[in-house]
Formats: C-alpha cells, sequence, structure tokens
C-alpha cells in the first residue's frame, strides 16, 4: 500500500543527487590518487564509484519498473550508505597520514 506523505519522487531525487556527488568524490579522489601516486585515494575513489554506480541504478530500476512505493530507502541502504562514506574517509586519511610519513 502506497503511503502519499512519503513522497516518493522527492526521495528518488535526492538518492539522484547524492549518487551525482559520490561520482564528485569520486573524481576528485582519482585526480588526487593519480597526481599523488597514492593507492589509498584510488582505493577511495573506487569505492566511491561503485558506490554511485549502486544508487544510480538502484534507482533507476525502481522508477522504469514504476515501482515507485519502496523507493524510500530502508535501514539497511542507510547503513551501507554510512558505512562507504565512512570508509572513503577512513582511506583518505590513510592517504594523507602516509604522504606525511614519506615526507617530500
Amino acid at each position: 500500500m502506497s503511503n502519499p506523505a512519503r513522497q516518493p519522487e522527492r526521495t528518488e531525487l535526492a538518492w539522484y543527487r547524492t549518487a551525482i556527488a559520490m561520482i564528485l568524490v569520486a573524481l576528485l579522489s582519482l585526480t588526487v590518487g593519480v597526481s599523488l601516486l597514492n593507492p589509498f585515494h584510488l582505493a577511495g575513489a573506487l569505492v566511491a564509484g561503485v558506490s554511485a554506480a549502486v544508487m544510480f541504478f538502484r534507482g533507476r530500476s525502481k522508477s522504469l519498473s514504476g515501482d515507485m512505493t519502496d523507493v524510500a530507502v530502508d535501514r539497511r541502504v542507510a547503513l551501507a550508505l554510512s558505512g562507504t562514506v565512512l570508509a572513503i574517509g577512513t582511506l583518505h586519511a590513510m592517504g594523507v597520514l602516509s604522504a606525511l610519513m614519506t615526507g617530500p
């Protein structure tokens, strides 16, 4: 049963914006990783890119199938996104620390 108060179209658009933000993070991570030849930043770019692709295609498949009642995210997806953001932040922190420890 659909609940009109959930506004699934707005939720879908919010997830698309989140996917676009993850794509930007992936591109910035890739740029930094390639310029510094740092594997931690490259790993962060990979994690962000995969996360953005999953978010984008998950939302796209739901809108194409017409199943707009379940676009609102459940707790597992929100927890997975939080873990992804934490992993990206940890990888970048490790990259910065490794760059500081090796020196110029």
